[in-house]
């Protein structure tokens, strides 16, 4: 994975956070949100979500988003992981899994 540009907020840049973009007009995002939810809970990584519609800080295109919903695993501020599109449960917990060490494949 590329690393991640260097204008991220701080809450980006230390430890694990999965970045989560989503539309509120998305079956697809709120099919998968379940998953995220759980997943976060059980592996302690936080989640920024990042509304594609609502974005003042422009994350969007920061972080290359092209569809929804997209989940990016964040590793101190590198990328490390990144899914598109509705995932089973385990791709999910994948990787949370990868974001939380930093190694790892989902």
């Amino acid at each position: 994975m590329a690393s991640t540009p260097a204008s991220l907020p701080a809450e980006l840049t230390v430890g694990p956070v999965v970045v989560t973009a989503w539309a509120p007009w998305c079956s697809s995002c709120r099919a998968l949100a379940p998953h995220v939810h759980h997943a976060a809970t059980t592996s302690g990584v936080p989640v920024l979500d990042l509304q594609v519609d609502a974005d003042p800080d422009n994350l969007v295109d920061t972080f290359g988003v092209r569809s929804v919903p997209t989940l990016i695993g964040l590793h101190d501020g590198t990328e490390v992981a990144r899914l598109t599109g509705a995932q089973p449960a385990d791709t999910v917990e994948a990787l949370f899994a990868t974001t939380r060490t930093g190694t790892g494949t989902v």
